[in-house]
């Protein structure tokens, strides 16, 4: 019985560990022209991995039984991925893209940029290893900057389209030179900004701590994400036109642009504390 248990543990752990769609048989509809086995287990893999493609939002019962709602889900992936013909025919080049995919959602890919490599074009001056998945975490990072409003295809490889990206990305923020080299003064700033991205803002400002400068008088603890969000909105301002730094550090240059923002408001006294009622016009 133990045997038997043993046995069973060994199939299942090596059925699990082989992920790589092109080591499955290929799988189709069987008719006169076209036979597949259709394994069970590879066709259970197949439906799990199409019903995790959000593009194409699908709710494939996965059973492992080939029938027409898989064919179906397997053309409308083909289509969506320009895999021809698009027939339904899981073959070599439907398997390789799948491969791709697998490949993309398992890699777990770094969000802190100083770690990267250098990425470049390749010339007789530079020498870039342009590691795939680093590359990859460069696109989609570029990719959510509003600044630039780029839409390159995040498939890890380092080409014209990103290189140029990059060079408008070191425009937008006075990165000198901007040769489209990404090097460690760009890493710098793609890391602030991914800090930035991830730190959860509040907007409500009437939860906010007061904030001011510390003197005998009075005591704010300038929450960092907080003098942040209050830096970012003073920006927003129109009325005022101030160019902070969104650093969450509290300084002078902060405490004129709050100043600049009560006067501009008619909020008295205008002397750069953030106090209930700054909080309530700044909401």
């Amino acid at each position: 019985m133990n045997k038997i248990f043993f046995i069973c543990i060994v199939i299942i752990s090596s059925l699990n560990a082989n992920n790589s769609f092109l080591s499955f048989s290929d799988m189709c509809e069987n008719n006169d022209t076209q036979k597949c086995s259709n394994n069970i287990k590879e066709v259970k893999q197949l439906q799990n991995m199409l019903n995790r493609q959000k593009r194409l939002k699908l709710h494939l019962v996965e059973d492992g039984k080939w029938g027409t709602n898989t064919k179906l889900a397997v053309i409308k992936f083909q289509k969506a991925h320009h895999i021809s013909p698009a027939l339904g025919y899981v073959g070599k080049k439907t398997k390789i893209v799948l491969d791709k995919l697998n490949k993309i959602k398992k890699s777990k890919i770094s969000t802190n940029f100083k770690t990267f490599a250098d990425m470049c074009e390749k010339d007789d001056t530079q020498e870039c290893p342009n590691n795939q998945n680093e590359v990859r975490a460069l696109q989609a990072r570029l990719n959510k900057d509003k600044r630039i409003k780029v839409h390159l295809k995040v498939d890890g490889k380092w080409g014209t389209n990103t290189k140029l990206a990059v060079i408008k990305f070191q425009k937008a923020h006075h990165i000198s030179p901007a040769l489209g080299y990404v090097g460690k003064k760009t890493k710098i700033v793609l890391d602030k900004l991914n800090k930035i991205k991830k730190s959860k803002i509040s907007t409500n400002f009437k939860t906010f701590a007061d904030m001011c400068e510390k003197d005998d008088t009075q005591e704010c603890p300038n929450n960092q994400n907080e003098v942040r969000a209050l830096q970012a909105r003073l920006n927003k301002d129109k009325r005022i036109k101030v160019h902070l730094k969104a650093d969450g550090k509290w300084g002078k240059k902060t405490k004129l642009a709050v100043i600049k923002f009560q006067k501009a408001h008619h909020i008295s006294p205008a002397l750069g504390y953030v106090g209930k009622k700054t909080k309530i016009t700044l909401n």
